[in-house]
């Protein structure tokens, strides 16, 4: 049977095992992709961000620069051609007689260095004129540029990084929202970074940065910035989207582990029946076999010698066989009741019973039914009189368990039988000095066909079927029985019983 159970469990482990190492896979599988898609979304939207405010702060640096060019040229044209330089274009139509425009003149401030060109089609070209005004206008370009640029970006650097800060915290938010992440607002944080950006080591999990120069004119003073984003709890997030497959995987893991183990326990169970029913089968034989053989004997014994002649002898073997006929009768009764509370057919019929003469008239058939010396305690308050219960299975009930107490306890018996009315319920109590029952062995002794044993030794005659039954009458009164036992003290079984 073990090699049975072991060679069904093992393919059943091996399975569970299997399933939750690729469950757990899948959800690790699942987690970095959520992970990587998040930080796309979060770069991309940043990076968007930044060029949001690119754009929008294009148009502002001609709102300062362009008045102060007027006096230089009729035409002031400001553009942008990379990050590291700022193109100006001065047009001069004053002359009638030429027109020189300055198409690309380069202002850096790292370099401090001016490019331009004059237009070569300008009509009345002369190349000494040209010459003067290159020189001129380079100069008067130069001072003005950096006589209008450095102290307006070193007045509004502070300002305009601030500024930034606000407006790129909104579009992030604003972009991260249009890709579907949603409610970040409290879980994420731009991080700004002067001139140097953080090495890798020394981010926190969940941050990465983007290099980013301050809006407007401030980009022309090589004061390089970065701005990162911070994830305070980027698990949470990940783990919120990944709710409804993590909580159904884990559900079904925890199905599979909870029937597996209800089927393990099944299977010991269904052994272990299997094994009481095998003890029920030899010990229903056995017990049978011995009031049939006793009364088998007594008949002959009696046809061996005259009965008529010795009444005395003949009524000691009538006697011993009525008392084998009354044990026979005791356990095809048992039999029967489990037959029949097996199928739910127990029917009680409730009825006012004098408990103080019931209990005596067990105890008088318990006389009559053992050789050994029996000491009965009875403690019956005075407010208990009658009890409301089916007298028939009632009686039955007191007469198992007085008959086990006398079963398990040495050659002399002490019984003590308490009832009480507490309040709302009867309370009866059948205490004995027995050998008592092991604490490991309690809770299985309302098992069917489970008997108290000594390893595979069962000093005590019995079919393992009576406290089963009378936990099923009990509980058929809508009451409860519970036991405790001390080894070689004694056990004591309590009833509970509404009065209603």
């Amino acid at each position: 049977m073990k090699k049975k159970l072991l060679l069904t469990a093992i393919p059943i482990i091996i399975s569970i095992v299997g399933t939750i190492y690729f469950q757990v896979d899948w959800i690790k599988k699942s987690y970095k992709y959520e992970f990587d898609r998040l930080n796309k979304l979060a770069d991309e939207s940043l990076k968007k961000a930044l060029l949001e405010i690119d754009l929008a702060q294009e148009d502002s640096i001609g709102k300062v620069i362009f008045p102060k060019f007027l006096n230089l040229a009729d035409t002031v044209g400001i553009e942008i051609l990379n990050n590291d330089s700022l193109t100006i274009k001065l047009s001069n139509t004053r002359d009638e007689n030429s027109k020189h425009s300055f198409e690309k003149m380069v202002y850096n401030v790292d370099r401090v260095k001016v490019e331009y060109t004059i237009d070569a089609n300008s009509s009345g070209h002369d190349s000494g004129k040209t010459r003067g005004l290159k020189s001129i206008n380079e100069r008067a370009v130069t001072d003005r540029l950096d006589e209008i640029v450095l102290p307006y970006l070193k007045t509004q650097d502070s300002l305009l990084y601030k500024s930034d800060s606000i407006k790129i915290q909104q579009n992030f938010e604003k972009n991260l929202s249009a890709y579907g992440v949603k409610n970040m607002e409290d879980l994420t944080q731009l991080v700004f970074q002067s001139k140097v950006k953080p090495l890798e080591t020394q981010l926190s999990l969940g941050t990465f940065f983007r290099e980013y120069k301050p809006q407007g004119l401030n980009r022309y003073i090589g004061s390089k910035r970065w701005v990162g984003v911070y994830f305070h709890s980027h698990a949470d997030y990940i783990l919120s989207k990944m709710l409804l497959g993590v909580c159904s995987s884990v559900f079904l893991m925890l199905i599979m582990i909870v029937c597996f183990i209800y089927l393990v326990k099944l299977i010991l169970k269904q052994k272990r029946l299997a094994e009481m029913k095998d003890d029920f089968i030899n010990n229903l034989t056995h017990e049978f076999k011995t009031p049939i053989a006793t009364i088998a004997v007594a008949i002959e014994g009696m046809q061996n010698f005259n009965a008529l002649n010795d009444p005395e002898k003949t009524n000691r073997y009538l006697q011993i066989s009525k008392n084998e006929l009354s044990r026979l009768n005791s356990m095809v009764t048992n039999v029967l009741n489990s037959a029949s509370q097996e199928k739910n057919r127990i029917e009680l019929t409730p009825i006012e019973v004098d408990l103080r003469n019931a209990v005596q008239e067990i105890i008088d058939m318990e006389y009559f039914r053992t050789a050994k010396p029996i000491r009965f305690n009875i403690q019956i308050s005075d407010d208990v009189k009658t009890i409301k219960v089916d007298v028939l299975h009632f009686k039955n009930v007191l007469t198992n368990l007085i008959d086990n107490a006398v079963k398990y306890s040495g050659e002399t018996v002490e019984i003590t039988i308490v009832a009480e009315n507490l309040t709302n319920k009867f309370l009866i109590s059948i205490k004995d000095n027995g050998i008592g029952i092991p604490a490991s062995e309690l809770k299985y002794v309302f098992d069917k066909f489970y008997r108290v044993s000594n390893g595979n030794i069962y000093n005590v005659k019995g079919i393992g079927l009576g406290l089963s039954y009378v936990k099923s009458i009990i509980e058929l009164h809508n009451g409860t029985i519970a036991v405790k036992s001390e080894m070689n003290v004694g056990t004591e079984f309590r009833i509970f019983i509404p009065l209603n």
